[in-house]
């Protein structure tokens, strides 16, 4: 049987939640029908096991070529800091330019993405959005 277990000393499996949840309406019954944890709280692994355990949870295994970093501490927020700074550099590209993505997907328009280079004007990010901006139209 599937279940999920908070930070096990032996996992059971190479499989891990990262931490990106999306939830449904369901959410607050599930949330409701189980119990405060020892720490007295609602654990969000009860929500998500009570989603197993109706047969409705979706996970998405994330592909190869993308990272998963835990920024729980000051000394890892760093080094993740640090990757994207580096991987930005060397790549050219920005991680989760949201304008861009949006522009791909057909989410936005040439012309909102055209105000999207307008409004951040001469800043860094600006300049790559002016950079997408000549390439895509």
């Amino acid at each position: 049987p599937l279940f999920v277990e908070e930070k096990p000393q032996k996992p059971t499996s190479n499989l891990v939640i990262t931490g990106l949840y999306f939830f449904d309406s369901k959410v607050v019954k599930y949330a409701k029908a189980i119990k405060h944890s020892a720490r007295g709280e609602l654990e969000i692994t009860g929500v998500m096991q009570k989603y197993i355990d109706e047969n409705d949870l979706e996970f998405v295994r994330l592909p190869l070529g993308v990272a998963w970093l835990d920024t729980g501490s000051p000394n890892s927020l760093g080094d993740a800091s640090l990757f994207v700074r580096v991987l930005e550099e060397r790549t050219g590209k920005k991680i989760a330019c949201l304008e861009e993505i949006a522009h791909k997907s057909g989410w936005i328009n040439d012309e909102q993405l055209a105000s999207r280079v307008s409004f951040y004007g001469k800043s860094e990010y600006g300049q790559y959005l002016r950079k997408i901006k000549d390439v895509d139209l």
